[in-house]
């Protein structure tokens, strides 16, 4: 584009970062735009530039023709809460299964205390309860039963489950 508009390039690069994202719509859209440049209107072509999306940080964003999304992948506090609360639910229903419980059965749960998990627990406790039909769920010091098993909630969480049918 240099050797086509000179001295305006700089004008020209000004307006393209003033453009709003209605203007790059319809810029895509119609393969042309006009822009106002030292007071000379100017014709810009699709060749004469490369539009391209990236990511926002902490957005993930993709587009398809005419339609773009941007996910928000920070993880909350709030969301990695009840992330451990669906983890423990996937691990006790799995125990349950282990165990031979039927569908059933109502449980008592001893959930050993880990600083990573209590909140989490103590939050989504009714939550936890109506997934896994467990009458009681406690936080405990240890689990001194044998029956209690060693379940991995997150990379570097661990902690001991018991649970006993009622």
């Amino acid at each position: 584009m240099g050797p086509r508009f000179g001295k305006m390039m700089k004008g020209i690069s000004k307006a393209f970062g003033e453009m709003t994202q209605e203007d790059i719509a319809r810029f895509e859209a119609d393969g042309r735009f006009e822009l106002n440049v030292d007071g000379q209107k100017v014709e810009l072509q699709s060749e004469d530039a490369e539009i391209i999306s990236e990511d926002i940080p902490g957005m993930l964003v993709a587009n398809e023709g005419k339609i773009t999304v941007a996910l928000d992948i920070n993880v909350t506090p709030a969301l990695k809460e009840e992330g451990i609360a669906r983890e423990l639910i996937n691990r006790i229903q799995n125990l349950r299964k282990d165990s031979g419980f039927e569908v059933t059965d109502k449980i008592r749960i001893n959930i050993q205390k880990n600083g990573k998990i209590d909140n989490a627990v103590n939050k989504h406790k009714s939550y936890i309860s109506a997934q896994t039909l467990a009458r009681e769920i406690n936080l405990v010091d240890s689990c001194n039963s044998n029956h209690a098993l060693s379940v991995e909630i997150d990379d570097d969480v661990n902690t001991l489950l018991e649970i006993s049918k009622i």
